[in-house]
């Protein structure tokens, strides 16, 4: 009765225990075929005569807090297609690991939420036993080698490792998802994206990348898809609008006595933040700290002023063209009240978004950021931390495809 509740258990139907026994914290179960009936590997026919086993251990899932050990014969058998003895493989054997394929599954699930370390404590293996199975689950299931056909992409790179160590990364806007990973920067590496991921067919069906000021990107796309219109991302120009308004604080607070310069204490996330998210107590400390310092009060309204750029919204049957033409004109007036203020803090921004001001608006007819991109940056530091880091280059690309779908 308890042997065909194991079995029940196990889902080894096919199979009796002939023998268990309890071992410290250790289950052993040895088991072995009800019918000696197999199929040939070679050439699918049922053949009766065995050859020969042996006996191989596999681990399977801990049971009732017990590790657990299953002991199988593995059978070489004869068939009329072969002159010599056949090994038949065992069904619930991961293949090229002594253990079960459903250990196998609860390591490679596990190992997208929690360190290696953990699941290595969890389940009694080696580290390294833990990495292979999952790094070899996810080269046989995720294909990185196959034609891709999106139409608005996002490009940008990120950080895996000190010193200035990138990899470019390529998302598909519509399916939400990484579609593309290789290490570096350069514009060679996203030409790699174009030339090996994409034909010339698919490439003519790409609308619009969405990128940040990086030279490189620009200069594949223009040489890959010169058709596709260029985004600039719109979190990264605030992000360079953020720094152009941190810089005026630092050059002011530089400017004044030891003693004045409490005035600017714990005031930095103030003048970044929106002033939507302000609390009434926070708004007040900013309206004091701003009418004491009639500079930081003109950057604060020019970064205010451009991020109400980005609250341009269609009306009712509006085609996007119109649209387009009225954040023009916003961006215009924009630029002549900046330039007119002369805050040598803002010179360079000012002069970027003077030369890229057609990427800037193409936004208002793709809609389009990086913004899939940003989220994947804080997964990525999070493999990193739960990893302290990953020595093979191959085994972090696939757990960032891993990780890059969101939906």
């Amino acid at each position: 009765m308890l042997n065909d509740l194991l079995i029940e258990m196990l889902g080894m139907q096919d199979y009796s225990i002939t023998k268990a026994e309890c071992k410290g914290d250790k289950v052993h179960l040895w088991l072995d075929l009800k019918e000696k009936v197999f199929r040939c590997p070679h050439c699918n026919q049922m053949t009766f005569s065995t050859h020969s086993h042996w006996k191989v251990t596999l681990k399977e899932l801990p049971m009732l807090g017990y590790n657990t050990l299953l002991h199988i014969p593995h059978y070489r058998v004869y068939c009329t297609c072969q002159r010599k003895p056949i090994p038949v493989d065992i069904d619930i054997k991961e293949p090229g690991f002594q253990m079960t394929r459903r250990l196998a599954r609860a390591i490679v699930k596990a190992a997208e939420s929690v360190p290696l370390s953990f699941i290595s404590d969890l389940y009694d293996i080696h580290w390294n036993t833990a990495r292979d199975v999952d790094f070899n689950y996810l080269k046989n299931r995720i294909d990185m080698t196959s034609h891709l056909s999106p139409q608005f992409i996002g490009v940008d790179e990120v950080s895996y490792h000190k010193g200035h160590k990138y990899m470019t990364i390529v998302t598909d806007q519509k399916l939400r998802h990484v579609i593309f990973v290789t290490k570096g920067r350069k514009s060679s590496n996203l030409s790699e994206f174009f030339t090996t991921r994409m034909t010339s067919e698919t490439r003519e069906n790409l609308v619009a990348a969405a990128i940040d000021m990086w030279d490189p990107y620009e200069k594949s796309l223009k040489q890959h898809t010169p058709h596709a219109a260029v985004v600039y991302d719109k979190f990264h120009l605030l992000r360079m609008l953020n720094s152009c308004i941190d810089q005026t604080r630092r050059e002011l607070q530089r400017q004044l006595e030891e003693k004045d310069r409490r005035l600017f204490k714990h005031t930095r996330f103030l003048l970044l933040k929106g002033q939507e998210r302000l609390t009434p107590d926070q708004q007040q400390t900013l309206r004091e700290l701003l009418n004491q310092n009639e500079p930081l009060q003109t950057a604060y309204l020019l970064k205010e002023q451009f991020r109400q750029l980005y609250t341009i919204e269609a009306e009712k049957d509006e085609p996007p063209d119109k649209v387009f033409k009225r954040a023009f004109a916003f961006l215009i007036g924009w630029l002549q009240r900046a330039s007119a203020c002369n805050l040598s803090s803002f010179r360079a921004f000012i002069n970027r978004v003077k030369k890229r001001w057609y990427g800037i608006l193409n936004y208002f007819r793709f809609r389009i950021t990086n913004g899939l991109s940003e989220a994947l940056n804080n997964k990525i530091a999070s493999l990193q931390k739960r990893a302290y880091g990953y020595r093979n280059l191959e085994y972090f690309t696939l757990k960032i495809y891993q990780q890059g779908k969101f939906i």
